[in-house]
């Protein structure tokens, strides 16, 4: 099961987001994740790439934030979640879609 997060800067405020893979030792922020990258697979957490640097101006702090979904048949799924800025999703796709704008390019696709 992918997760996604949610960084934000705290320079220049750019929001991007990146999807993980939990390793079979869990699933917290402390512990690696394998994020797919460029065909092969990095062991990093989000921890790391909240420090990395941000895309825009190569800040490196930034605040993450994971995508917690809730289903909800009673709010459709549209632009208010896949460009959301922050990390609770209550809506049709119970998070799978929240955010989305902000992941790179080639990983957009509908799920």
């Amino acid at each position: 099961m992918t997760h996604r997060v949610l960084f934000r800067c705290q320079s220049c405020k750019h929001i991007w987001a990146l999807e993980y893979e939990p390793t079979p030792k869990g699933d917290d922020f402390e512990r690696p994740y394998i994020r797919p990258r460029d065909g092969y697979e990095m062991k990093r957490s989000p921890r790391d790439d909240a420090w990395g640097g941000c895309p825009t101006c190569g800040h490196h702090i930034a605040k993450m934030t994971p995508i917690k979904g809730t289903y909800s048949a009673a709010h459709q799924c549209g632009r208010s979640c896949t460009h959301a800025k922050g990390g609770d999703c209550t809506c049709s796709c119970a998070g799978a879609n929240h955010g989305r704008a902000w992941l790179p390019k080639e990983t957009r696709a509908a799920p």
